[in-house]
């Protein structure tokens, strides 16, 4: 039982450093995403949004699975800066012939799907996927040495040049070429800061890359990265699906109303994109060395914390929505509220049912999520196809709630007939209830005593959270190894 608590003092202590530095990032991006919403309107941020979201599935070609290839990879051997510097160089290349062959053809898809005027900036945005490339994989590389400080500072730099970029762009020239414009500078910067960390870390190394073993080194990792490029690209894909949905059958302003909703939603995601890195690395540990009882209690511990922290979150974005809205983005935004409480509906499923996908992988097991992927991944694609062109943006959040929701269910079945994992306790379960009903209560006493205003809710929600945490930590008390974990990080801030 010492390595299993072991592993949860290092799961915690590293999600934790992890999500203090995503939580400055995310206020970042969320800040770039109201600027550009704010400054350029949605038809014209529509337009950006969209240029983005094709460039996130072109990095998904280019990077051959490789960015949880390498996460998995070099915790388990020696030479890392060997299978890192291979790999990242493969990956360079493959992201400029992928963005050739992707600038060739903008001419005909982004007037088929936006308008003609949109060519140029849909065009910019996309040089920015080698750069994208560069960024992301120096990532995955800290995480595989476990240098969570490293990869807080480089998404700081990422987010800080990019919102820079863009306001400067926007603001300035009125225009949403030179919006990004700004992006691309921003990007560049991140890709030179990405080169420094990854070289002063020891990640790459030119001498690296020309050593004899480097090929067989590059050769492994690449058919190990091969099977994750399915399993993410599907899962990547259905993320974007919805934007090119709207986009190709509403237009570029449905697509700039929907995506602050989204942004906004993603909200719920924080804490546990915090864990997922060390989750990993631990999981599959356990699982390696048969641990299983390990692996139930630290699945078990993780969601608890996870799903306890995020809840208020939730229910926030439930009974607020439309304050939270109009109060960030602004009048012209309003009308698009009403599908917040679906998109969150879907990714609160991911939270309270736990890291069910990352576990999987952490066994291996990457047939799984691939077959959970493709199949909550067929079924969001029939179902935007069905409801997009009647519903509009409602259709698009129906599709990716239900898209979550079914495939996380699947993962958790699976975890749980292959190891006996169960995602939630039953103790979990009903504090989430008694709190849920409690803060939704107070919210509705709130809601009928006062008009609610964005400032007034943060009030209301900075109040309630530290009494929900009250109310879980009475009905679910902390087990005396999180006691003394919680007291020791405590006594360090001191």
């Amino acid at each position: 039982m010492t390595g299993e608590g072991s592993a949860q003092e290092t799961l915690a202590t590293s999600g934790l450093l992890i999500l203090g530095g995503n939580v400055f990032a995310l206020a970042l991006a969320f800040g770039t995403r109201i600027a550009g919403a704010r400054l350029l309107g949605p038809d014209r941020y529509g337009v950006f949004v969209f240029a983005l979201s094709v460039v996130n599935i072109l990095i998904l070609f280019a990077e051959f699975g490789l960015r949880e290839g390498i996460t998995r990879t070099l915790p388990r051997i020696d030479d890392v800066a060997e299978a890192f510097s291979s790999g990242f160089l493969f990956a360079q290349l493959a992201a400029v012939v992928v963005t050739a062959a992707a600038l060739s053809l903008t001419g005909w898809f982004v007037p088929k799907l936006l308008s003609p005027d949109a060519t140029e900036t849909v065009a910019l945005v996309l040089t920015t996927v080698p750069l994208y490339v560069a960024y992301w994989l120096t990532i995955s590389g800290t995480r595989g040495i476990n240098e969570p400080r490293a990869e807080v500072m480089l998404k700081a730099v990422m987010r800080i040049s990019t919102l820079t970029g863009l306001v400067v762009g926007a603001a300035v020239m009125r225009s949403v070429y030179w919006a990004a414009m700004g992006w691309v500078a921003g990007m560049t910067v991140t890709a030179v800061a990405s080169a420094y960390v990854a070289v002063s870390t020891g990640l790459l190394s030119v001498r690296a890359v020309a050593s004899r073993g480097a090929a067989g080194r590059l050769k492994s990792l690449v058919a190990f990265s091969l099977p994750l490029l399915l399993v993410t690209s599907l899962w990547r894909l259905m993320e974007e699906l919805d934007t090119a949905f709207i986009g190709a059958f509403q237009g570029s302003e449905e697509v700039g109303l929907y995506d602050p909703n989204f942004i906004v939603a993603r909200l719920l995601l924080v804490v546990i994109w915090s864990f997922e890195a060390p989750f990993l690395s631990i999981f599959s540990s356990l699982h390696d060395d048969g641990d299983r009882e390990g692996m139930r209690d630290t699945f078990l511990l993780s969601t608890k914390w996870i799903t306890y922290l995020t809840l208020p979150v939730f229910l926030t974005l439930m009974v607020f929505n439309g304050e939270i809205i109009v109060g960030v983005f602004g009048e012209k935004y309003a009308a698009s509220a009403h599908v917040l409480p679906i998109i969150s509906l879907g990714f609160f499923s991911h939270v309270v049912l736990g890291m069910n996908r990352e576990a999987l992988i952490g066994t291996g097991d990457t047939r799984a999520v691939l077959v959970g992927t493709a199949l909550a991944g067929g079924g969001n694609v029939v179902l935007n196809l069905l409801l997009v062109p009647t519903m509009g943006m409602v259709g698009a959040a129906i599709a990716t709630a239900t898209a979550y929701g079914s495939f996380n269910v699947l993962a958790s079945v699976v975890l749980y007939r292959e190891y006996g994992v169960r995602p939630v306790s039953r103790r979990t379960l009903l504090t989430v209830v008694v709190a849920a009903a409690a803060f939704t209560a107070g919210a509705s006493a709130f809601r009928s005593a006062v008009q609610p205003s964005l400032p007034l809710v943060v009030a209301f929600v900075a109040l309630a959270t530290p009494l929900h945490l009250g109310v879980t930590a009475v009905l679910d008390p902390p087990s005396e190894r999180e006691r003394r974990f919680i007291a020791e990080r405590v006594e360090r801030f001191r």
